[in-house]
């Protein structure tokens, strides 16, 4: 007796299940830390050397077979330096990768002759021939698969450091240069960013506390015309895609063998673009135009979190080394006079997904039709089952 009332028990309680989630999928059980999106705000922020300090250990390990953060003050080896002349009231006559190329500058200057140009910045303007690959993430507007975006505007991706020359042992550039009233300074790129962070924060969780935060570093090559970006850092405490509990009755072998597979965790997939915009230099002044070039378009995933504990995944601790990409350092622009005026201007976007990773969605898709087609005999089944138990 107490066997068959258990058994229709089961029935009762697999029969109500599948009713719940044809009605409607809101009954099965979120992790509490998922489905957050009230008042959701996302922000990138562009890091300096000072603001990366607070990760100097992540970001040494990322990139520990490139450079380490305690050499980036010393920073750039492989840039070009180069002079600058300039006259008295700082309009630029040349700029020149040596001494010997600034003396033939000044000997052939003449005050009205237009500004002439020995070497500009070699490399930094070169032709990125990156391919322009267009994005096509699918956006699913489910429960258990959110996305959100955040932009960065990045202005002087390089830093202009001015030095002064010192030309105690060249006597003559040193005269030639006070006859013509010409002053020369040295001057190095230097990389300005040296990553970024990304925060999604919401009702419950403000800028102290976000739901989300991604911190990605950027590291040079030795000749700096490329660069190596990779997350240094991962959280999540509230996802905004809804992530199925692990409840004992989310294993209940229910008709049509659904399992679940309900883990509390969520898959997280970080998709990265830089796109440039530059003014390119042409011999002909009048033919200058815009150019645009994607620098970054690149995707990877990161591994689960589990939001009933979460913790922040780094490196070397749950984030491997190996994830992320090369990009074109972003090209300078000139102005008419093809002189380099600009300092790296582009656009970074950041796309992050979020996904429950068990079968919740796949069950809930396939239920729908099986659920449909037995809608009539379900609900019989569940009336007659109910009304058999013993008051």
């Amino acid at each position: 007796m107490c066997g068959s009332i258990q058994t229709r028990m089961w029935t009762v309680l697999a029969t109500s299940a599948v009713l719940a989630v044809a009605g409607c999928s809101l009954v099965l059980p979120r992790n509490p830390n998922s489905y957050e999106f009230e008042h959701e705000k996302i922000t990138v922020h562009l890091m300096s050397f000072d603001d990366m300090r607070k990760y100097e250990q992540q970001y040494d390990e990322a990139f520990e077979d490139i450079v380490t953060l305690q050499s980036a003050p010393t920073w750039p080896s492989g840039l070009p330096t180069v002079y600058e002349l300039r006259t008295s009231t700082g309009d630029l006559v040349a700029t020149a990768g040596s001494l010997s190329e600034v003396a033939a500058a000044v000997s052939e200057f003449k005050p009205a002759a237009l500004p002439l140009l020995a070497a500009p910045l070699a490399g930094l303007a070169a032709d990125f021939a990156v391919s322009y690959v267009k994005r096509q993430l699918e956006r699913e507007a489910t429960k258990y698969e959110a996305q959100f975006e955040g932009l960065a505007f990045v202005d002087r991706f390089w830093l202009r450091d001015v030095q002064p020359v010192d030309l105690k042992d060249q006597g003559a550039l040193q005269k030639a240069l006070d006859q013509k009233h010409l002053t020369l300074t040295k001057v190095a790129i230097r990389q300005r960013y040296y990553g970024f962070e990304v925060l999604r924060t919401t009702e419950d969780h403000g800028s102290g506390d976000p739901a989300f935060r991604l911190v990605c570093g950027i590291a040079p090559s030795s000749d700096h015309q490329v660069f190596l970006l990779a997350p240094l850092l991962l959280e999540t405490k509230a996802a905004k895609a809804k992530v199925l509990s692990a409840r004992w009755w989310t294993y209940v072998p229910i008709p049509y063998g659904w399992a679940l597979d309900a883990s509390d965790e969520v898959s997280t997939r970080i998709n990265i673009e830089l796109t440039a915009i530059w003014r390119e230099r042409q011999a002909d002044a009048f033919d200058q135009r815009f150019q645009t070039d994607k620098l970054i378009s690149f995707s990877f995933d990161v591994p689960n979190q589990d939001l009933s504990d979460p913790k922040p995944l780094t490196v070397p601790n749950g984030l491997p080394r190996n994830i992320g990409g090369w990009f074109g350092s972003v090209p300078i622009s000139f102005d008419a006079l093809n002189q380099p005026v600009g300092t790296g201007t582009a656009v970074l976007r950041v796309l992050v997904t979020e996904k429950d990773p068990s079968n919740a969605k796949k069950r809930l898709e396939e239920a729908a039709d099986q659920v449909e087609k037995q809608r009539e005999t379900i609900k019989t089944k569940a009336g007659e089952t109910v009304n058999n138990l013993p008051h």
